[in-house]
């Protein structure tokens, strides 16, 4: 009788299976990741360049498919940071009133520190 018992729960598994094609599932393959890096922006302004406190800085990935983008505004002594920046093709950009709108884009790869030196808005 053990043996029987023991031949049913054998053969249980299979005889509840679903029937139909036996392919194995496919092996999800890992998203791209791209690396990330610190960037950090010193910003100046002024005739006799001056850091500037409180200077709006937007950074925005231009890579495609990649959905990053950041704000924030600089320190007392004119830095903002960013962290976990994808690399690739950024759009830097840097509003401070009564100066030139900054915006560039750079093909960033690692932890670096850009200088970016405002210019003075002429008069109306």
């Amino acid at each position: 009788m053990l043996i029987v018992i023991a031949l049913l729960l054998c053969s249980a598994p299979e005889a509840f299976s679903q029937s139909g094609d036996k392919s194995p599932m496919p092996t999800p393959t890992p998203k791209e990741t791209r690396k990330t890096f610190t960037l950090q922006i010193e910003v100046w302004a002024g005739d006799s360049p001056e850091k500037v406190d409180r200077a709006p800085v937007y950074v925005e990935s231009k890579e495609e498919g990649e959905r990053f983008k950041k704000k924030t505004n600089t320190d007392r002594q004119g830095m903002a940071s960013f962290y976990q920046v994808p690399q690739g093709r950024l759009l830097i950009q840097v509003v401070v009133p009564e100066y030139d709108t900054f915006g560039e884009v750079y093909d960033l790869q690692d932890n670096q520190t850009l200088k970016i030196t405002l210019k003075k808005r002429p008069p109306l």
